[in-house]
């Protein structure tokens, strides 16, 4: 894919040629596609950037405190009985949090199961519509199979004498 350089014929009676570039279709698409794909890059690094820099969530991730602490704990210095006690208020903290959180779950199991439900019931049937005109008439059916020979017919009638 050279480019190919192409002189206009007014400018080469003067001696001078402008250069005139003429790009392959080839070459247009593949400098389409990167230009699509740089800024492509750019929307998706813009929204990377806005959402790890607006999220607070990635600050409470990097603390040295977790969500249930007031203080920061690799500063603390705490007696024996304190530690125990916080413990033990951390431990009825989580344990409530693990119980909103199982009764939620639970919930939307009930949930899930419910629709389900609902799902595989059939719909009651609905009143009757109003009877349509008639259809036009289908096409004649196939010969059916040849019965039985059945008896003998009465003699014919004399015919005109000759």
């Amino acid at each position: 894919s050279n480019p190919e350089i192409v002189c206009q014929a007014e400018s080469e009676m003067r001696g001078t040629c402008l250069a005139e570039v003429v790009i392959s279709p080839k070459a247009q698409a593949n400098r389409r596609f990167r230009a699509i794909f740089a800024f492509s890059l750019l929307v998706l690094g813009s929204f990377a950037l806005v959402a790890f820099w607006g999220n607070n969530q990635i600050k409470t991730y990097l603390s040295n405190q977790n969500e249930f602490e007031s203080e920061p704990s690799w500063d603390a210095k705490w007696e024996k009985d304190e530690f125990q006690h916080h413990f033990v208020r951390m431990q009825r903290m989580q344990t409530a949090w693990n119980k909103k959180y199982d009764e939620e779950i639970h919930r939307l199991d009930v949930d899930v199961d419910d629709l389900l439900r609902e799902v595989k019931k059939p719909a009651p049937a609905g009143p009757k519509g109003d009877s349509g005109p008639p259809g036009t008439p289908g096409p004649p059916g196939k010969d059916g199979v040849k019965g039985d020979t059945g008896p003998p017919g009465q003699d014919g009638r004399d015919g005109p004498p000759g």
